[in-house]
């Protein structure tokens, strides 16, 4: 199923679930508690389809695979990212490639919320086999210290972007579908397709935490090892597994 498929990948593209036990009162009498903080909200992935010229527009099935791909890994990361909102003298341009065209695009003054980021999408013919691109999004920042620390690094002590760009080649033969009932060996499965190119949005295989975290040929982060034994092996690229 699909959710399979996304636990599958994604324990390998980020950090384990967190698991807590609660406390208990072995008492009878009934009182109020307080909880221990969580500050541990899921992450809103939006979608913005302003740049998509007809691959998802003329595709019900498509943007409902990829709002569920959104909504998944979404709900599988944990972080606390504050909002990007300018005024006054703080302000910002977000960069990113077009979906549609390949050309950076440059917008004034976004406005991105807490806990979300922002992810254009679109499709065009992308040619030499590639499937899909996609990737995290830059900026350029102008204001106090505090805003500009903010945009960089959004409070969070990880990688932490405001969001990026993905685009798909329309020229495949897609299969959409959220599970794989249907999905036979001529079709690309977008599910899995989707879910890699998001996991370049949030910074693998493409992030500068990513690098760091990467030496010999091996991705040596804490969960990342835990889940698969050891250091994990990477491919020649060094932004895939191997």
């Amino acid at each position: 199923t699909h959710r399979t498929r996304v636990k599958l990948m994604w324990k390998w593209l980020t950090r384990s679930e967190l698991s807590t036990a609660a406390a208990r009162d072995s008492r009878t009498a009934l009182r109020l508690e307080s909880l221990e903080s969580r500050e541990v909200p899921a992450i809103l992935i939006q979608l913005d389809y302003t740049y998509d010229t007809g691959f998802f527009k003329n595709n019900a099935a498509a943007r409902e695979v990829l709002e569920r791909v959104a909504a998944d890994l979404g709900n599988s990361i944990s972080a606390n990212l504050a909002s990007i909102v300018p005024s006054g003298g703080n302000t910002w341009t977000a960069s990113f490639f077009n979906p549609a065209t390949g050309a950076v695009t440059n917008l004034s003054n976004v406005v991105v919320g807490a806990n979300s980021i922002k992810v254009f999408v679109g499709g065009r013919a992308l040619g030499g086999g590639a499937a899909g691109v996609g990737g995290f999004g830059g900026y350029g920042v102008s204001g106090s210290s505090t805003w500009i620390n903010r945009v960089q690094t959004r409070g969070w002590s990880g990688f932490a972007p405001w969001g990026g760009s993905i685009a798909f080649d329309t020229t495949k033969n897609w299969y959409f579908g959220l599970n794989t009932s249907g999905l036979s060996g001529d079709k690309l499965d977008f599910y899995s397709v989707a879910v890699h190119e998001m996991g370049h949005v949030l910074g693998i295989g493409t992030s500068a935490r990513w690098n760091s975290l990467s030496s010999t040929g091996a991705f040596r982060g804490t969960n990342a090892m835990a889940v698969y034994g050891g250091a994990v092996p990477l491919s020649s690229d060094r932004a895939h597994w191997g």
